[in-house]
């Protein structure tokens, strides 16, 4: 899932915008969530150091904040979440030269003023953000991407630990970092989606990422991954775990 951030000093904009982005995700079933929606840019920082997911930002551009203003905050998201999203909403039209001045990528541009305007572009930002995931699962895979009744999700790739074949008739599960999620498929033609070298199917119900790998039980014929959970090894995946790491 897909985490949103808001930075906006002004508490009845910051309100506005993250009800706006909200009904949004709820109305068009999105794969994504409010993250953290504050006037503090230190809040924002802290809470994605360390996460490797790329996420979206909308960011008020004159922040009253002693070490931040809205272009450097974007341009420290740029340092922690090179291919996130970044929208600045402000009062000033004027400065939108500035991006360039400091490199930043931004997204949009987004001047405060008729709120159905301001969302009206929130709506088109988002709308674009989905197109591009959808385009960058079908070219190089940096989310895998599912359906489950009329809910798209996109998963990190590097998120997923592996998928097996469910109880349940014709379903998969997929198990991720941070969620567990049940939809139709068939496991060989996820293998031949995303099968390689960093997929494999080390066993009939399972197919692993081995970038998750956390320990390997031959004696034992399982695997273990980083989530600690517990996968079944064949003689074939035997095979096939010892040639990737010849």
């Amino acid at each position: 899932m897909i985490s949103v951030y808001i930075c906006e000093d002004e508490p009845k904009m910051c309100s506005f915008i993250e009800t706006t982005i909200a009904n949004y995700i709820t109305i068009n079933n999105l794969d994504m969530q409010i993250g953290l929606a504050t006037s503090k840019p230190t809040e924002i920082v802290n809470e994605i150091a360390g996460n490797h997911a790329s996420s979206i930002y909308f960011l008020d551009v004159d922040l009253n904040d002693d070490t931040y203003t809205g272009f450097t905050l974007a341009k420290k998201i740029r340092e922690l979440d090179p291919r996130g999203f970044i929208i600045f909403i402000t009062s000033h039209e004027e400065l939108s030269f500035e991006t360039f001045r400091h490199r930043i990528e931004a997204m949009d541009y987004i001047v405060k003023g008729n709120l159905d305007t301001i969302k009206e572009r929130i709506a088109v930002c988002l709308e674009s953000i989905q197109e591009r995931l959808s385009n960058e699962n079908d070219s190089y895979n940096p989310y895998y991407q599912i359906k489950i009744l009329d809910r798209i999700y996109h998963i990190p790739i590097k998120e997923i630990m592996f998928f097996e074949t469910s109880a349940s008739k014709h379903k998969i599960i997929l198990h991720a970092e941070h969620e567990t999620l049940e939809f139709f498929g068939k496991l060989s033609e996820i293998e031949e989606t995303i099968g390689g070298t960093q997929f494999l199917r080390i066993h009939r119900s399972f197919l692993i990422n081995t970038d998750n790998i956390q320990t390997i039980y031959l004696a034992d014929n399982k695997v273990e991954m980083k989530n600690n959970a517990f996968c079944l090894l064949s003689r074939k995946g035997k095979k096939l775990l010892k040639e990737l790491s010849l």
